[in-house]
């Protein structure tokens, strides 16, 4: 078996600064194919590297960007799973084809960094949201949780606008995806339908009535200690006539709400 490039070496050894180095006085390296289809760029973004040394890597090989491992994943791919939000962000402006890029899978590299990391953003939907504090700070709190967040939103800016420097409120955020002809990952959508709906008081705030589908339907066990008060119309027939109605819904309560006619939704923790 034929030793590995120095460079491929120093790049497994986590040698960062002589990676930088290697990559200047020995280019070719870069395009150094290994075992199953690795390249230096595969390896490192599995590292989590600086984001100096990717661009180094690429200034020496950035054609490699769109190059698949034998399972078919990029360089993207592996760096959505283990890199950085700034390491994604430059391997998307190198090549921005990439991002919509299928493994053998049929994964996108989002979809995949959704499928990897489903157990801990299934957990974290379920966790209840301490009192006075926003799902969004909650995530704060939750390791790994921020930078897929982060991500995800990049990528779907890219998706939808085909740069990464678009930048979109919380609220057109949701708007676009739920508007979109894309399949985004369904926990990624939970995740992000949490985060916007849930304000630092535990409310859904009215602005976002407009983002609930009118065929969706809540079931109160996953709110866990929360209850809920939905102020509806009456009648389906004529809903500007109709006096509204309020509806409380309290703790422990199994019942399923379909969300018609919705005029506001309000959320409280005990």
């Amino acid at each position: 078996m034929s030793p590995l490039p120095q460079l491929l070496q120093h790049v497994d050894d986590l040698r960062w600064p002589e990676v930088i180095a290697r990559s200047k006085s020995h280019p070719r390296e870069a395009h150094s194919v290994i075992t199953n289809g690795k390249t230096a760029l595969h390896i490192a973004c599995a590292l989590d590297p600086p984001v100096d040394v990717v661009n180094a890597l690429l200034d020496s090989c950035g054609q490699m960007t769109a190059m698949p491992n034998k399972w078919g994943r990029t360089p993207l791919h592996i760096a959505c799973c283990h890199s950085s939000e700034d390491v994604v962000r430059k391997l998307i402006e190198s090549n921005i084809a990439v991002a919509s890029m299928l493994e053998e899978d049929g994964h996108t590299p989002m979809s995949l960094m959704c499928w990897v990391y489903r157990n801990k953003i299934d957990r974290v939907l379920k966790v209840k949201v301490p009192p006075n504090q926003s799902f969004s700070e909650f995530l704060t709190r939750v390791p790994g949780l921020p930078r897929i967040w982060n991500i995800g939103r990049l990528l779907i800016n890219v998706d939808l606008h085909g740069t990464v420097e678009q930048s979109m409120s919380d609220d057109k955020l949701w708007s676009a995806i739920t508007s979109s002809d894309k399949q985004y990952p369904s926990n990624f959508l939970e995740l992000t339908k949490r985060i916007l709906e849930i304000d630092e008081k535990g409310n859904v705030p009215i602005s976002n009535m407009s983002l609930v589908s009118t065929n969706t339907e809540i079931d109160l066990d996953i709110l866990g200690d929360s209850g809920l008060s939905l102020t509806t119309n009456e009648s389906q027939k004529n809903k500007e006539s109709v006096p509204k109605l309020v509806k409380h819904y309290e703790m422990g309560s199994s019942e399923h709400i379909p969300l018609l006619w919705c005029t506001q939704i309000e959320v409280w923790t005990f």
